[in-house]
Order: structure tokens, then C-alpha cells, then sequence
């Protein structure tokens, strides 16, 4: 098996058509995903909802969040998401990398997995998460894989602890919740 840099490189490399989706066209039930009080959007360009916490005097934020999402046709392998999960932590040569698999309906095609570690950036250590949601299909474009980074200085993470678990929480029950629509 080929190691990709990320997990949407690795999807990428299994489907056709993949695709780095316009936030126009994020599916609706992400868009509803409410910021937790405290928290301001800010302009990550086109194709990414970002958000930050807790401005720092440095011009810099104590925590971020940023949401992509990708479409592509077909189905890739369990094997790719499971062994990709970790892996941009891995490059960035992380530390403490935990990753797990998400609880979701039982549907082929259908994985969820989160990855945390603690990253050095500029020598400052910040901790990490990184949840893929995916649910392939056959038909064109209709296959999703939607990115979550979470972001926090450690030494400040635990101010924040709450509103990081709430935004992982809620975008992992709304994916449970609109696999259920289908």
C-alpha cells in the first residue's frame, strides 16, 4: 500500500472525480453546525470554514477549527482511511498520536476516524485533532469526505477543552444523523 502525506491525498488516490467542494456546496447539515459561543468565523478562502478562539497579543489564537469537504466517485478501501488517519501528524513529526475509529451506522462505504497528537510550530507545542468523516457512493460526485482540524495551544487548551469536545461532538452526530436521511 502507498503512504500519502494526508487522507484526502490518500482518498484522492483511490477514487475518480476527486474534488475539493466550494463551502456553497457543503452539505447542509454541516452549514447548521453551530460555533459554540465565543468562537468567530473568519475567511479561510473558498473552500474552508474556519473559525478562532481566544486572540492572543501575538496576532495569533488559542484555538481554531477549520472544515473541508471533498467529493469523489467510488469507494475506497477501508485500509486507506484506517492507515491515513494519523498521518499528516505523523509527517509533522506530532508527538502523544492517538487515533481511533468513530462509532457510525454500519453501512459499506461509511468510516469515521480521529487522530490527535501534539504538533511544535515555531516551538510552540499545539495540540491537534484531525476527524475524517467518509461515505463513498457510486454515483458521480456524490461521495463525501469531510475534514475536521481542531486546533489549541497547550497550555491553553484547557480553557477551551469543552468548546473543542462540543465541536467534534456535533459534527460527528450530525454526519450519524445525516447518513440516517439518506
Amino acid at each position: 500500500m502507498m503512504l500519502y502525506d494526508s487522507m484526502p491525498a490518500a482518498v484522492a488516490a483511490e477514487t475518480d472525480d476527486f474534488t475539493t467542494l466550494p463551502i456553497a456546496r457543503f452539505p447542509e447539515w454541516l452549514t447548521a453546525v453551530a460555533l459554540p459561543a465565543g468562537w468567530s468565523a473568519v475567511n479561510a478562502g473558498e473552500s474552508v470554514r474556519a473559525a478562532v478562539r481566544g486572540p492572543r497579543r501575538d496576532g495569533g489564537f488559542d484555538a481554531s477549527a477549520a472544515l473541508e469537504v471533498y467529493g469523489f466517485t467510488d469507494l475506497p478501501t477501508y485500509d486507506a482511511v484506517r492507515f491515513h488517519a494519523d498521518r499528516a501528524l505523523r509527517v509533522a513529526q506530532a508527538q502523544q498520536i492517538s487515533s481511533r475509529v468513530l462509532t457510525t451506522p454500519a453501512r459499506p462505504g461509511v468510516v469515521a476516524v480521529r487522530a490527535t497528537g501534539v504538533v511544535a510550530t515555531d516551538g510552540t507545542p499545539v495540540w491537534a485533532q484531525h476527524s475524517f468523516y467518509l461515505a463513498a457512493a457510486d454515483e458521480p460526485h456524490a461521495g463525501r469526505l469531510i475534514v475536521q482540524g481542531l486546533f489549541a495551544a497547550t497550555d491553553r487548551r484547557e480553557l477551551y477543552v469543552g468548546e473543542l469536545t462540543a465541536l467534534a461532538d456535533d459534527l460527528q452526530a450530525g454526519f450519524v444523523a445525516a447518513l440516517g436521511q439518506d
